[in-house]
């Protein structure tokens, strides 16, 4: 059958029923139709059959109303453990939970703040006199943390502590402990004395061997020894200029030769 003799007159397509054809627009075919909730409607022909609209608009609003709620009952969220939901707010269409906090009191969080890990306690956590201290151990695990490249958020779940406290805490460690950035690694560490750059004497030596190996580069110098380079090593196809000078090259070649007999 084609598509000029179609007539839907009658016939149900979800909540809508085909009244009658409406007027065309265009090249496009429009049917008037009626829905459940008793409002009318005209649909273009195309959306009908393959059921791309199936209301006036009333089964959109209910779905987005009644949004699917996860139990989040029995779950633990940092210091919060949910106990069960409440009644919604009247201003909101989210769904809230009362809470107990392990420092004994009972608190209401919307549940989209504590699977984000906003709402990680009852306010215990947040300053003032009953703030929770942090212990130094506390403190370690948010500089390893950090130097694990894990941001805020990710911290705040580990530690079980709120994003806000955290920022706080790495704030406060920041001007009362100078936390600062390794100079050579980029690793956080608080610093013994002020003038302090690097985490390590490691760190401190590898800063030291990349200015020396620079510095000599740039004068034409050995960057191991500090030697005078000799001149470049011819191949087959091609120049290559060294970058050892001949003494060291040697040293490297005879260690090479002396390892890899003693792993046969």
């Amino acid at each position: 059958m084609s598509r000029e003799s179609l007539n839907l007159t009658g016939e149900r397509f979800g909540r809508l029923v085909v009244i009658k054809e409406a007027k065309r627009r265009g090249y496009h075919r429009y049917w008037l139709c009626k829905c459940d909730c008793g409002n009318e409607k005209e649909v273009y022909m195309s959306n009908l059959r393959y059921g791309k609209t199936q209301s006036c608009g009333c089964l959109h609003t209910e779905t987005v109303s009644k949004p699917e709620i996860t139990d989040l009952t029995g779950k633990r969220f940092g210091s919060l453990i949910v106990i069960k939901v409440t009644e919604k707010n009247p201003k909101s269409k989210m769904p809230r939970w009362l809470c107990k906090c392990d420092c004994g009191s009972d608190t209401i969080a919307y549940s989209s703040n504590l699977m984000r890990g906003h709402s990680r306690s009852c306010g215990c956590e947040q300053g003032g006199k009953s703030a929770l201290r942090w212990t130094e151990d506390e403190e370690l695990s948010i500089i390893n943390l950090l130097n694990t490249k894990k941001n805020t958020v990710e911290i705040s779940q580990i530690t079980g502590r709120t994003i806000n406290a955290v920022n706080r805490k790495i704030a406060q460690l920041k001007n009362e402990k100078k936390l600062k950035k390794c100079a050579d690694c980029e690793n956080y560490f608080i610093p013994k004395s002020v003038a302090a750059k690097f985490c390590s004497d490691q760190c401190r030596w590898r800063n030291h061997k990349k200015k020396t190996t620079k510095k000599r580069r740039k004068e034409g110098l050995c960057p191991q020894c500090g030697g005078v380079m000799d001149v470049a090593i011819s191949t087959q196809k091609s120049k290559v200029t060294t970058t050892y000078c001949t003494k060291c090259q040697e040293y490297f070649h005879d260690n090479y030769l002396k390892n890899k007999i003693e792993k046969e």
